[in-house]
């Protein structure tokens, strides 16, 4: 392969599906509950030009889902991601809850104390490659 600039096409699937509700608890205080779930894609390059460190077994063959790091110093090789050799093994478990609410002081509607909660998930940038 030979590779005529440094510009990169990379290539990676996001997708986010969140709920929300808001349930009126008592007539002062609302409670919010959320949940997200995001999965993140592994990034890939279309010219494969992209590599990473992978563990081999004992006839050099590349091990797929298999850390390098558990694999000993010599069972290791550098090799381009592919579609079957990925640059790195999605994370499936993002799920991200939030919960809140927002108590009116007065009763009057006009002054809210409001507290929420949540948890995020993001991805590695681009820039790190």
């Amino acid at each position: 392969m030979h590779l005529t600039n440094a510009l990169r096409q990379f290539a990676a699937p996001r997708q986010e599906y969140f709920v929300q509700a808001d349930l009126q608890a008592a007539a002062r205080l609302t409670l919010n509950l959320g949940l997200c779930y995001s999965y993140f894609g592994v990034y890939s390059e279309t010219a494969e030009a992209i590599a990473n460190l992978y563990a081999v077994d004992a006839s050099s063959n590349i091990v797929a889902d298999s850390s390098p790091f558990a694999a000993g110093r010599t069972a290791k090789v550098v090799a381009p991601a592919t579609a079957v050799r990925p640059l790195y093994q999605p994370d499936r478990n993002n799920w991200q809850p939030r919960v809140g609410f927002a108590w009116d002081v007065t009763g009057q509607g006009a002054t809210a104390v409001r507290v929420a909660y949540g948890t995020y998930d993001d991805r590695m940038m681009q820039l790190l490659f």
